[in-house]
């Protein structure tokens, strides 16, 4: 028997750290767990879930992100809300400003 899988937890994060990857594998698991189905790759189907489950949650921000040579899905980063000097939104991308 497979261990428990929990959600990313946003009240896990700090004001240094608001932010956390899930890779694609950790997603696929989180869904078929949740939906008890049998997806194999991160598909439209999963995304969605994962975004509204995420969101449910507590996070305010997902960008799912693709492997730079093979373009497949490599997960998502997630964080947390916006505390002053962690993170920059523009309106074309997110700046994560290092912690000190």
């Amino acid at each position: 028997m497979g261990r428990h899988l929990n959600f990313p937890d946003p009240g896990d994060r700090s004001a240094n750290e608001p932010t956390t990857a899930c890779s694609a594998e950790r997603m696929v698991k989180l869904y078929n767990h949740a939906k008890g189905g049998d997806a194999k790759n991160v598909s439209k189907t999963v995304r969605e879930w994962f975004e509204a489950e995420a969101k449910s949650r507590g996070w305010v921000g997902i960008h799912f992100m693709n492997e730079c040579q093979t373009k497949v899905s490599a997960g998502c980063l997630l964080w947390t809300p916006v505390k002053h000097g962690a993170l920059k939104l523009t309106d074309q991308m997110l700046v994560l400003v290092p912690s000190s």
